[in-house]
């Protein structure tokens, strides 16, 4: 199949909808004062894949405005660095909301996200091979 050539507007996930989830992100970008209906703010552009959902579903050009985010994702972009984590939410400080952050990945969170970047999924990484019904016996 030849690559398509047409690029898309990228797709969209609230992060509100991905807490404890395990998110590989990609970031891309770092955007200085995005117009929002909140006014300018500063964003990151990043691809990411939440790897502890079925299926592990990609999202592209993605838009992150929640500070601690931008923080931990903006420090990786110079270098093309993936960053994983379990979305959660950080302490709320006087007055104001509870930011989400990424909570470090387990051993065994780790070892997903390389079968996935490998190409596998974690069932057929553990996955035994079925016995061959035609095998003959000793």
């Amino acid at each position: 199949m030849a690559k398509d050539e047409f690029d898309t507007a990228g797709t969209y996930v609230a992060i509100k909808d991905l807490m404890g989830e395990l998110v590989l992100f990609t970031p891309t970008e770092y955007l200085e004062e995005v117009a929002t209906s909140f006014g300018d703010t500063d964003a990151v552009l990043t691809d990411l894949v939440v790897l502890s959902q079925p299926g592990t579903p990609e999202y592209t050009d993605v838009m992150i405005f929640q500070g601690a985010l931008i923080g931990q994702l903006k420090r990786k972009i110079p270098n093309g660095r993936k960053l994983l984590g379990v979305v959660s939410l950080g302490e709320a400080k006087k007055g104001q909301s509870a930011p989400y952050q990424l909570a470090a990945p387990t051993d065994e969170q780790k070892q997903a996200a390389r079968n996935y970047l490998a190409g596998l999924t974690v069932s057929a990484a553990v996955q035994e091979e079925p016995a061959d019904p035609f095998a003959v016996k000793a």
